[in-house]
């Protein structure tokens, strides 16, 4: 194991050596962002004294999106409330819908596609916000973008120019107002409420002219009984339709937000693999691996490919999904500008969420009515009714029964939910601690490639550890934040807790 470890660190430092000489042969400056050397993806050039940088490239850094019209060969470029339009080959361009003159035209770098385009470099950087600056001594470019340069997760951010995005609290008030059941429900109150007094009025006009103890007026009597616990029940079927609608948005956006950490977990994995494969191929080349070893990256590769694209499809999928719930447009990116986060406060004993829940779950009001009701027709029952008391009675043990499978189902998803969210807090801290790990191990492998000990892989896979680490840490943040509101609601989960049970 030390020879292969010692044999592995030798090649690094081969490669990266190798690497750094061929950056002075070519003359290539040093980069650095934010405090940190990394590499440019692709070689800048100088066109009349300008320094012509990647559009993508410049773009990532400033956070600005992307868009092409081919036909024109016009690029334009967007942040805020920023839009630069470029076009190849001149000078001319247009901000904020302004004609204005670039130091130099964007130009080809090699072929003719948009990811070989070279923009002015300092004025795009600067017209979005960003720093350029030059050492002298280590040839070595300097961009400031004002970001935290280790923090590389980006989540519940727009990746379009037109995205709607909003906070929370609107998304979820935007679900009440779109659900139809809520809607149905409140038309049904009025409904109700005229039933009511209707009843009101012929129990009295009976009270007059009709036997108080006759079967006309005791049926009125039991027609009021039932109506009442109708009302009675409203706001706990209303209290359900917005758990539930709440509860589905969360679950949404924790899907969105999960998949999407996917996403750009394998986006970067694919550059890995990309440029694994580059390696595999000059090694090959230099005897050092089999055709076997190269085909193997390559379908690795290929593999990723379509993994990303059937992560992309799924999460429009979702998006369109949450356009439905928010009865929003659903070919629309919908940005949510919310992160949520573990707290660190412990949760109330599990014996008082029980006893709370038996007091306040509305699932178990429902069933308390019903087994009333049950109650009320075997006390108030005559010879004179279809049914037998003996079904009444039977209707009475089947509500008691359907109350007590209830309670117990409610407990036992209290106690898994309870002890999910113990076990995500006890988590919380070793994710945090290797987060810091894997952000000290990125500093000491920028301060080695500068130095030319690793290469720009073991950089990038450097930043991929602390991705890694971010989307832990916040996975567990998602689980958190949507267990918690089933502990809260715990009838929400008691369909979840059976299975898992």
């Amino acid at each position: 194991m030390r020879f292969k470890k010692a044999a592995t660190v030798a090649g690094a430092l081969i490669l990266g050596v190798c690497s750094t000489f061929a950056q002075a042969a070519d003359n290539t400056p040093n980069l650095s962002v934010d405090g940190f050397f990394t590499a440019f993806r692709t070689k800048p050039q100088s066109s009349g004294g300008v320094t012509m940088m990647a559009m993508r490239e410049i773009a990532g850094y400033a956070g600005a999106f992307v868009s092409w019209a081919d036909i024109t060969q016009t690029a334009t470029l967007t942040k805020d409330h920023t839009e630069l339009v470029l076009t190849v080959g001149t000078k001319r361009a247009y901000l904020n819908k302004q004609q204005i003159e670039l130091p130099a035209a964007p130009m080809y770098n090699n072929g003719q596609v948009m990811a070989d385009i070279l923009v002015p470099m300092r004025f795009v950087a600067e017209t979005f916000g960003i720093s350029i600056g030059w050492e002298e001594q280590t040839n070595t470019i300097v961009i400031t973008t004002g970001k935290d340069p280790l923090k590389i997760m980006e989540i519940n951010q727009p990746t379009t120019s037109n995205a709607i995005v909003m906070d929370y609290d609107q998304a979820l008030q935007n679900a009440f107002n779109a659900n139809s059941s809520l809607l149905n429900l409140k038309e049904s109150i009025d409904v109700i409420n005229e039933q009511h007094s209707n009843l009101l009025d012929q129990i009295n006009y009976l009270g007059y002219v009709a036997d108080l103890n006759g079967q006309q007026f005791t049926d009125a009597l039991r027609a009021l009984r039932q109506l009442e616990n109708t009302m009675e029940n409203i706001p706990y079927n209303e209290q359900m339709v917005r758990d539930s609608t709440e509860y589905m948005l969360r679950n949404t956006l924790s899907s969105i937000a999960t998949d999407e950490m996917d996403l750009q977990m394998l986006i970067e994995n694919i550059a890995l693999q990309t440029t694994n494969v580059k390696n595999t191929q000059l090694k090959l080349e230099l005897g050092m691996v089999s055709a076997n070893t190269l085909r193997t990256a390559e379908q690795e590769l290929e593999q990723s490919k379509v993994n990303q694209e059937v992560l992309e499809l799924k999460i429009a999928d979702e998006r369109s999904s949450l356009g439905q719930i928010l009865l929003m447009p659903m070919d629309r990116e919908i940005v949510i500008n919310f992160t949520p986060t573990v707290e660190a406060l412990p949760q109330p004993s599990l014996s008082a969420l029980v006893a709370d829940s038996v007091n306040t779950d509305p699932t178990l009001k429902l069933k308390e009515t019903a087994l009333k009701e049950s109650q009320y027709a075997v006390d108030t029952y005559n010879d004179t009714m279809t049914e037998s008391k003996l079904e009444k009675e039977n209707n009475l043990t089947r509500a008691a029964r359907d109350y007590d499978d209830t309670k117990r189902n409610l407990e036992a998803a209290i106690r898994n939910a309870y002890n999910m969210i113990t076990q995500i807090q006890q988590n919380q801290k070793s994710l945090e601690i290797n987060l810091q790990k894997a952000k000290d191990t990125y500093k000491t492998l920028s301060t080695n490639y500068q130095a030319g000990l690793v290469t720009l892989y073991d950089l990038d896979a450097g930043k991929v550890a602390i991705l890694k680490a971010e989307t832990d840490i916040a996975k567990n943040a998602y689980t958190y934040w949507t267990l918690t509101f089933g502990l809260a609601h715990p009838y929400l989960m008691v369909g979840a807790s059976s299975s898992a049970s």
